[in-house]
């Protein structure tokens, strides 16, 4: 039983991170990193340029680290939430968050995760 509601939270935390685009935003934080070291490294900018460059880059990137941010602690209210919801019902005998930091429960989630993502790319 518990096992299933490993896969069924590890299903839903991936499909709230896939709707609220977590690898859209970590990978516009590894584009405004590589520009900013690019523009850093270039000997063609100005000084002055530079500065004004890095400081949007460091705008863009702080804006996506705060969104983020923001994506984590859905997940982890949800998270909680489920954790909360589930020991009120059974009475503290299912604790989701012990079962999900577990070894097996890791391995568990990690394959049911990997899982629905492929069958969501290829079927959806």
């Amino acid at each position: 039983m518990t096992m299933l509601l490993v896969i069924i939270s590890s299903v839903i935390l991936l499909e709230i991170t896939l709707q609220l685009k977590m690898l859209h935003i970590m990978q516009e934080i590894s584009l405004f990193g590589k520009k900013t070291f690019r523009t850093l490294n270039s000997l063609q900018v100005s000084d002055h340029w530079k500065e004004k460059v890095i400081l949007h880059y460091a705008l863009k990137i702080m804006s996506a680290s705060v969104r983020l941010l923001g994506i984590f602690l859905v997940l982890c209210v949800f998270l909680l939430g489920m954790d909360w919801i589930l020991q009120a019902v059974t009475g503290g005998v299912v604790n989701i968050i012990d079962d999900l930091t577990s070894a097996i429960g890791l391995m568990v989630a990690s394959i049911s995760a990997l899982l629905y993502y492929h069958i969501r790319q290829n079927f959806a």
